[in-house]
C-alpha cells in the first residue's frame, strides 16, 4: 500500500523555514510544450496528507495477502485491472494473478520455493492469457523459464535460457507473446510465440525470431514493440521498433527516433518518457526525466536533479 503522504508544492503545509532555502531545479511548467528542455526552478516541496479521494482510491485497490503468506509485487496492469504477485508461506512459493479484487489465482507453484523467483509478467487484454518468467536461482545470471497460462485451463513453457542476456519481460499482444533472450557473444534475439490454447490438439509452433542485436528487453508502446539497441560500433544506443500488426520494422516518431543514449524508456504509444544524462555527459551530472507527447515540437524536461536523501531536509523538490 502506498504511504499516506505525498510531496506537494510549497504553500500547502510548509513552514516559513521550509521556504527560506534555495529551490531545486525540477519540473518545467506543464504549459511549456514548445519551451527548451532545460529545467526551470520551482518552489520547494514538503509532505502533506493525501486528499481523501486519493485515500479512498488507494484503499479500493488494496491487496491483502492470504493469512500466513507474504506477497511480493511483480507487475500491475493498466488501471490496476490486474496484478501479478509472488506468494510465499515458508514452505511453498507460487506465482499468482489477482483480477478485480478477486482472490489470487495460482499460475504456477514453484518446484524450488527457495531458489525460484517470479521475474515479470503480462496479461492479455481479455484477461485470459498470462505470460510470466521465473528465475531459477538467486542470482540474475541464473537460468530462467518463460510460461504462458490459460485462465480456462492449461499451461506451457515457451522458452528456457541459460545464456547471458536481457532478463525476460514478456509482452502479450494480439494473441502472441513477445520476449528477448540471450543468444551468446553479448547478443540477444526477440522472439514471438502464439498463445495457442494448450490441450487443443494443435502442436504449438517453435518461437519465431524477429530481430537480433545487442538489445534490451522490449516493451509495448501502443501498436509498437520497442526496445533499446546498441549501434553497430557499440558507441551509442537508440530505440528501435516493430509493428505488432505486421511484425516488421516500424518507424518511430521523429523526436523519439532521433534519441541517443537514453535510459529507462517507456510509452503508451502517445506519450514517451525516458531518462537522459546532463548535456555535458560528466559523471557528476544529474539525470533528467524527459517527456514527449504527440503534437509537441520537441521533448520537455519534466524533472531534473537527484532526490535529496530522505530525512536530510524537511522539503525537497517536486514535480509540478
Amino acid at each position: 500500500m502506498l504511504g499516506s503522504a505525498l510531496l506537494v508544492l510549497a504553500g500547502l503545509g510548509c513552514s516559513p523555514a521550509d521556504r527560506s532555502g534555495p529551490t531545486q531545479p525540477t519540473a518545467a511548467p506543464a504549459s511549456s510544450a514548445s519551451a527548451p528542455s532545460r529545467p526551470t526552478h520551482v518552489r520547494a516541496a514538503c509532505e502533506a496528507p493525501l486528499p481523501e479521494s486519493w485515500r479512498a482510491a488507494l484503499a479500493a485497490g488494496e491487496f491483502r495477502a492470504p493469512r500466513g503468506q507474504r506477497a511480493v509485487l511483480t507487475e500491475i496492469g493498466p488501471r490496476a485491472r490486474w496484478t501479478v504477485v509472488q506468494l510465499s508461506d515458508g514452505q511453498s512459493r507460487r506465482a499468482a494473478v489477482v483480477e478485480d479484487a478477486e482472490a489470487p489465482r495460482t499460475l504456477l507453484t514453484f518446484a524450488d520455493p527457495v531458489e525460484h523467483q517470479l521475474l515479470a509478467a503480462d496479461v492479455s487484454a481479455d484477461g485470459r492469457w498470462t505470460a510470466f518468467a521465473v528465475l531459477e536461482g538467486r542470482t540474475l545470471d541464473s537460468p530462467w523459464s518463460l510460461y504462458v497460462q490459460d485462465a480456462e485451463g492449461g499451461m506451457r513453457r515457451l522458452a528456457r535460457s541459460a545464456l547471458p542476456g536481457p532478463l525476460p519481460h514478456p509482452v502479450v499482444r494480439d494473441g502472441a507473446v513477445f520476449w528477448a533472450q540471450g543468444t551468446g557473444r553479448g547478443r540477444a534475439t526477440i522472439f514471438t510465440s502464439p498463445v495457442r490454447p494448450p490441450g487443443s490438439g494443435d502442436t504449438a509452433p517453435a518461437p519465431r525470431a524477429l530481430h537480433s542485436g545487442v538489445i534490451e528487453a522490449p516493451f509495448a508502446a501502443g501498436g509498437l514493440l520497442a526496445w533499446r539497441e546498441a549501434s553497430a560500433d557499440g558507441r551509442s544506443t537508440k530505440l528501435s521498433a516493430l509493428s505488432f500488426a505486421t511484425l516488421r520494422p516500424a518507424g518511430l516518431p521523429g523526436p523519439v527516433a532521433a534519441l541517443r543514449d537514453l535510459r529507462s524508456p517507456a510509452s503508451d504509444g502517445t506519450t514517451w518518457a525516458w531518462v537522459e544524462d546532463d548535456e555535458d555527459g560528466g559523471d557528476g551530472g544529474d539525470p533528467r526525466l524527459v517527456v514527449w507527447r504527440q503534437g509537441q515540437p520537441s521533448p520537455v524536461t519534466r524533472l531534473s536533479g537527484a532526490p535529496r536523501p530522505r530525512g536530510s531536509t524537511s522539503c525537497g523538490s517536486a514535480v509540478n
